[in-house]
């Protein structure tokens, strides 16, 4: 399969494809993406409810949004975070976005790649749904400087 063979919107330089992210990043060549924007699955909607326009209101995204297990949901984390991981140049940064339901385990799989940490950034929402006070975003960089083997803390 080829990029062409995918849905595309935007202009060159600035695409959005529609596609699986990992497939999609399976046929791009390493080292070739200097940013990556990462939104995945929260793992939200598993029967629970949350609060819109002031009523209560059902969680459920879709399959995709289910949690399959703590072990599998850390499973697919690491899965995709590998090919971003490959693609990047060494260089590149990533920003990934997630409430306290993946964002840890996230962290966790960043960190055991050996990614340089760099910022979290948490977006404060002012009227949040029960259990979603804010969204965190981890930026990290596939960093040579730091050996590969180590992580040094941001300051």
């Amino acid at each position: 399969m080829d990029l062409r063979d995918y849905e595309a919107f935007g202009e060159p330089g600035a695409m959005v494809y529609l596609a699986d992210c990992v497939d999609l990043m399976k046929i791009m060549p390493p080292g070739s993406v200097d940013m990556i924007f990462a939104d995945p699955p929260y793992r939200l909607s598993n029967g629970g409810v949350t609060v819109k326009n002031g009523r209560r209101a059902p969680v459920d995204k879709g399959a995709w949004d289910r949690s399959m297990g703590f072990e599998a949901d850390h499973r697919f984390n690491v899965h995709w975070l590998r090919e971003a991981r490959r693609i990047l140049k060494p260089d590149g940064t990533i920003w990934v976005t997630g409430t306290h339901h993946i964002i840890f385990s996230l962290g966790f799989a960043l960190q055991t790649m050996s990614f340089r940490l760099i910022n979290q950034i948490t977006w404060a929402k002012l009227d949040p749904p029960p259990n979603a006070s804010h969204t965190a975003f981890t930026h990290v960089r596939a960093s040579q400087d730091n050996g590969g083997s180590s992580l040094r803390r941001s300051r």
